[in-house]
């Protein structure tokens, strides 16, 4: 395995082993309790959330691909710019935005006040959750920024990096 396989098998040993303790423990002894259900939302949406940017960069993400495989090099890079840049970057815009637009939007005022969940027991890191959000909508917001500037580079035949001069 290279690198980068055995440390996603690693994280996917992982996130089997706290789901599967998880799901034993409610189910076969019917205990459960408020921080085993936040810990394995909490992996959820980091695993969801961070594996989103990995998956467009090693072009691992879902589209249709009946006509996509049939394109040609250049027609591939005008869908890649054109999907990125109609569905990708306003995506992330429209959550950065709106979450982030005043002291009281759905992003900031969790993130100022350090928002806990509404019970009293569990894990006390709401405001953590939030936090994936942004780091999410940033890092792909950066993703499909340089993708699109990857694919016009095809289109324009310059995908070659020029070597630094020393």
């Amino acid at each position: 395995f290279s690198s980068r396989r055995r440390h996603t098998r690693y994280i996917g040993d992982w996130s089997s082993d706290v789901c599967s303790s998880d799901l034993i423990s409610r189910f076969v002894y019917s205990y459960e309790q408020a921080f085993m259900g936040d810990l394995v939302r909490m992996w959820y949406a980091g695993l969801f959330l961070f594996a989103s940017a990995y998956a467009l960069i090693s072009e691992g993400h879902v589209r249709v691909d009946v006509f996509y495989t049939k394109f040609t090099k250049k027609r591939k890079a005008v869908s890649n710019s054109i999907g990125s840049m109609i569905l990708g970057i306003p995506l992330c815009l429209v959550i950065l935005g709106t979450g982030m637009w005043g002291k009281g939007s759905s992003l900031n005022s969790p993130l100022l006040s350090f928002e806990v969940y509404q019970q009293g027991f569990g894990m006390y890191v709401k405001y953590i959750m939030v936090g994936f959000l942004i780091v999410f909508a940033l890092s792909m917001l950066v993703q499909f920024i340089g993708y699109f500037l990857s694919n016009v580079a095809i289109i324009l035949d310059e995908e070659e990096i020029p070597q630094s001069v020393t």
